[in-house]
C-alpha cells in the first residue's frame, strides 16, 4: 500500500508572494505542483494525491490498473480541487464550461489514457474550424487542458501532459474596445438604481467585476480617499485613489446602511447577499449592464468594457503605462501595451519635438571647501 510519507511538501517565494508547493515522485519522475498559498491547501491536495495513490495500488493489487480505467468525462472530479485551491470561483466556473465542451468532443467513454497529441490538436483544430472561435480563445482552451492533464500525472492517471506537446498559436492583435465619458454616463443613468454605484466604482476604478462584487467597507478609506484590493486575479494587493464622484457613491451607501461594525465581514453593496453565489451575482449586474447599454443605443457593450475604458482614459489623459499597469493590477506591462493605440492625437509629434528640443542644463553645485585641521597645517 502507499507509504504515509509519499510526497512532500515546500514553499517558493515569488513577487506575488509565498505559495506552497507539492512534490512527488511518479514512476521515477520527479513532480512538482503549485497548490496555493496556504499550508492547508498543500497538505489537503498532498492526502488527495496519496489517497489516489493507495487506490491504484489497491486496484493493481487486484489485477485492474487504475490510469488506464479512467474516463476522460470523470477527469472533473479530481482537477476541480486542485483548481479551486489557486483560482477564483469565476474562473473555476470557466474552466467547468470549458472541460463540458472538450468532454462533448470526446465523448462520455473515452480513456484519458488514449487522448494524445493528435488529439489535443484535433480538439483546438475543431474550437477553430467549427466552433468559430478566435485563436485566443483556442490557446485558453490549450492552458487549460494543460492544467488538467497536470493533475492528471501528479494523480496517477496519466503518464505525460499531452497538451505540452501542442503549440500556442500567434494570436492576431484587436482593437481594445472602451467607451467614451458620455457613454458610460448615459449607461449608467439608465441601469438599476441599486446596481449605479457599483457600475459607478468599475468606471472610475477599473475594478474586476468580482473585485468590485467583493469589496468590503474595512477595505475603503473614505477620509484618505482610497480603497485597497486584497483579493486579485493574480494575488496582488493594491491601493487605488478614489475620484469625487466615487466617494460621493460611496458616501450614499454609507448613509443609506448606516454604521459599519468593527468586526466580521461588511460587503460595500449590502444586495449581494440576495445571491447565494458570487456567480450568481455577476451574472445579474452583467446583464443589468447589457440592458442598460441597450437602452443607452450602446450595442455589443459589456460589463468588462467599463475596466477597459479605465485604462483608455488614463493612458487618453497622458497617464504613463507603467502607473495605468499598477491601478488597473495587471499581471505584466504587455497587458497594459494594448492601451498604446489610444494614445492622445499627436502624441508621437510631441514626443519626437521632445526629443529635438535642446536637453536642459543640469546645475552642478560648487564644490564646498573641506576645513583643514590648523594641526595638520602647522605639521
Amino acid at each position: 500500500m502507499a507509504r504515509r510519507n509519499f510526497g512532500s511538501v515546500f514553499t517558493r517565494k515569488t513577487r506575488q508572494g509565498t505559495f506552497f508547493w507539492i512534490k512527488i515522485q511518479i514512476g521515477g519522475k520527479c513532480v512538482r505542483q503549485k497548490v496555493g498559498t496556504t499550508r492547508k491547501q498543500a497538505d489537503d491536495a498532498l492526502a488527495a494525491v496519496r489517497a489516489a495513490r493507495a487506490g491504484a495500488e489497491k486496484e493493481k493489487l487486484q489485477g485492474i490498473v487504475g490510469p488506464a480505467r479512467m474516463k476522460f468525462a470523470d477527469l472533473w472530479d479530481h482537477v476541480r480541487p486542485a483548481l479551486e485551491a489557486r483560482l477564483t470561483p469565476a474562473n473555476v466556473a470557466i474552466q467547468r464550461l470549458q472541460f463540458g465542451v472538450v468532454r462533448a468532443y470526446f465523448g462520455e467513454a473515452v480513456l484519458v489514457r488514449e487522448i494524445g497529441v493528435p488529439e489535443i490538436e484535433g480538439f483546438l483544430d475543431h474550437v477553430v474550424t467549427v466552433r468559430n472561435c478566435s485563436l485566443a480563445t483556442r490557446n485558453r482552451y490549450r492552458a487549460s487542458l494543460s492544467a488538467w492533464w497536470k493533475v492528471a500525472v501528479v494523480g496517477g492517471f496519466a503518464r505525460e501532459n499531452v497538451a505540452k506537446g501542442t503549440k500556442a498559436l500567434r494570436e492576431q492583435a484587436r482593437a481594445v474596445p472602451f467607451l467614451t465619458d458620455r457613454d458610460v454616463e448615459r449607461i449608467i443613468a439608465r441601469a438599476p438604481a441599486r446596481f449605479r454605484p457599483y457600475y459607478t466604482l468599475l468606471a472610475d476604478t477599473g475594478l474586476r467585476r468580482s473585485e468590485g462584487l467583493r469589496l468590503m467597507w474595512n477595505d475603503v478609506d473614505l477620509r484618505r480617499g482610497v480603497l485597497v484590493v486584497r483579493v486579485s486575479k493574480n494575488r496582488r494587493t493594491r491601493e487605488i485613489p478614489l475620484t469625487s464622484r466615487v466617494k460621493d457613491a460611496l458616501l450614499g451607501l454609507l448613509e443609506d446602511r448606516g454604521p459599519v461594525p468593527m468586526e466580521g465581514p461588511s460587503p460595500v453593496f449590502s444586495w449581494i447577499a440576495r445571491y447565494k453565489r458570487p456567480a450568481l451575482a455577476e451574472l445579474r449586474v452583467t446583464l443589468a449592464f447589457r440592458g442598460a447599454a441597450k437602452k443607452a443605443q450602446i450595442e455589443d457593450s459589456r460589463l468588462h468594457d467599463l475596466r477597459h475604458s479605465f485604462c483608455s482614459r488614463l493612458v487618453q489623459r497622458g497617464v504613463p503605462l507603467s502607473a495605468v499597469m499598477m491601478l488597473a493590477g495587471h499581471s505584466s506591462l504587455q497587458v497594459t501595451t494594448r492601451y498604446s493605440a489610444h494614445l492622445p492625437g499627436g502624441a508621437a509629434a510631441a514626443a519626437i519635438a521632445a526629443l529635438e528640443a535642446p536637453a536642459p542644463v543640469l546645475a552642478v553645485p560648487a564644490a564646498t571647501p573641506v576645513p583643514v585641521p590648523a594641526s595638520t597645517l602647522a605639521s
